[in-house]
C-alpha cells in the first residue's frame, strides 16, 4: 500500500504503536506523531492543522444540556442498598468499584473513597477514634467481592484481631463490574474461562474470626433496612453479604414496572432512587412519573418507595420482592 501513494500518514490517537512497527519495516511515514499529539482525542481540526490546512471557522453552537451525573445500571442491587444507607444517614466508608457512584447525588451516601481495600481500614480505624472521643456511631465500610478479594481480607482480619467496632458490607455481585466483567476468585472461572474452585465469601470472613456474619437481599428495601440496623446496634465487628449477581453482566431480565396515572401523586419518593428509567410527564397541572419500558429491568425497587401502591409490574402484580 505505501508504495501506491505519494505521501504516507498515520492517524492514530496515544501511543505510535502502528507508526513505530511501519517506520521499523523501513517505510518513510511523512506525518505521524511527528505532527499529531500524543495525548487527547484526535478531531478533524487537528489533522487539517497536521496537513497544513486551515481549520475550520464554522462557529459550532453549544446546547445547554440538563445536568446527568452518572448512575448505577437499572436494576443493579447496589441502588437499593444505597437507597437505605442514605435514609439512614450514618457515616459510611466507600471502596473502588461501581457502587462508589453511591457517593453521588441524589445518594450522597458515601463519605470517603480512598483506594482499593481502605473502605474496612477506614471504618476501623474511625471505629477506634469514636471509642476515644466516647462517641457510639457506629461507622459502615461497603466493598465489593473483587476489591474484597483482592485487598479487604487483610483490613478485616485486622479489624476481628483488633476488636474493631464497624459494620463491613460485602457487595458479592459475582464479577468485576467496574472495569468489563471480568472472573475473579468467587465467580467459579479463571481469567482464561476455566472452571475453578469458587471462594464463598461467607466462610472466608467467618475463618478471619468475625462471629456475626448474615446475607442480605437488597433488592428488599425493608430486609435491607433491618439488617442494617441490626449490624449497627451489634457490639463489635459485623459482616453482612449482598449476594446479587450483576445485572449487565449475566443478562438479568425481568418485567418492566409501569405506572398506573390514576394512583401516582406526583410525590417523587421514587426518584429518590435515582434510576435513568424513570422521568416525569405531564399530567394537567402535576408531572408524573413514567417508566421507560425499555431501560426497566424490573427491581421493583422504585416500587417499594411508592406509598400509593402506583407501581407494579407490566403483568400487573407487585415486583418489589425479587
Amino acid at each position: 500500500f505505501a508504495s501506491s501513494v505519494k505521501r504516507l500518514m498515520i492517524i492514530e490517537e496515544m501511543d505510535a504503536i502502528f507508526e513505530e512497527q511501519i517506520r521499523a519495516m523501513g517505510i518513510d511515514v511523512e506525518i505521524g506523531k511527528n505532527k499529531l499529539p500524543l495525548c487527547g482525542e484526535i478531531n478533524a481540526d487537528i489533522i487539517r492543522t497536521a496537513l497544513g490546512e486551515s481549520t475550520s471557522e464554522i462557529a459550532v453552537p453549544v446546547e445547554g444540556l440538563p445536568q446527568r451525573p452518572p448512575v448505577f445500571c437499572p436494576s443493579c442491587a447496589h441502588r437499593g442498598l444505597f437507597t437505605i444507607l442514605s435514609k439512614l444517614k450514618t457515616f459510611v466508608s466507600g471502596d473502588i468499584g461501581c457502587y462508589t457512584l453511591g457517593a453521588l447525588p441524589p445518594m450522597n451516601a458515601m463519605h470517603s473513597v480512598i483506594d482499593m481495600g481502605a473502605s474496612i481500614s477506614a471504618a476501623h480505624g474511625m471505629a477506634k477514634v469514636n471509642a476515644i472521643a466516647g462517641r457510639d456511631e457506629k461507622p459502615v465500610a461497603v466493598i465489593g467481592d473483587s476489591t474484597f478479594f483482592h485487598s479487604g481480607i487483610t483490613g478485616l482480619l485486622s479489624m476481628s484481631y483488633n476488636a474493631g467496632n464497624a459494620l463491613v458490607i460485602i457487595m458479592d455481585n459475582r464479577t468485576t463490574g467496574m472495569t468489563g466483567g471480568q472472573e475473579n476468585p468467587g465467580s467459579g472461572v479463571t481469567l482464561q474461562g476455566v472452571p475453578t474452585r469458587q471462594v464463598e465469601i461467607a466462610p472466608l470472613v467467618k475463618a478471619l474470626g468475625i462471629e456475626n456474619v448474615a446475607e442480605l437481599n437488597s433488592y428488599d428495601l425493608k430486609e435491607t433496612e433491618a439488617a442494617i440496623k441490626k449490624g449497627l446496634e451489634t457490639p463489635g465487628p459485623y459482616v453482612l453479604i449482598d449476594k446479587n449477581p450483576c445485572v449487565l453482566r449475566y443478562k438479568i431480565r425481568k418485567p418492566a414496572i409501569t405506572v398506573e396515572p390514576d394512583k401516582c401523586t406526583g410525590c417523587r419518593a421514587c426518584l429518590k432512587v435515582a434510576c435513568m428509567a424513570l422521568g416525569l410527564v405531564a399530567s394537567g397541572e402535576k408531572q408524573k412519573v413514567r417508566v421507560d419500558p425499555n431501560v426497566c429491568n424490573g427491581c421493583g425497587v422504585c416500587a417499594q418507595m411508592c406509598k400509593f401502591d402506583a407501581m407494579h409490574t407490566i403483568e400487573g402484580e407487585n415486583n418489589a420482592n425479587l
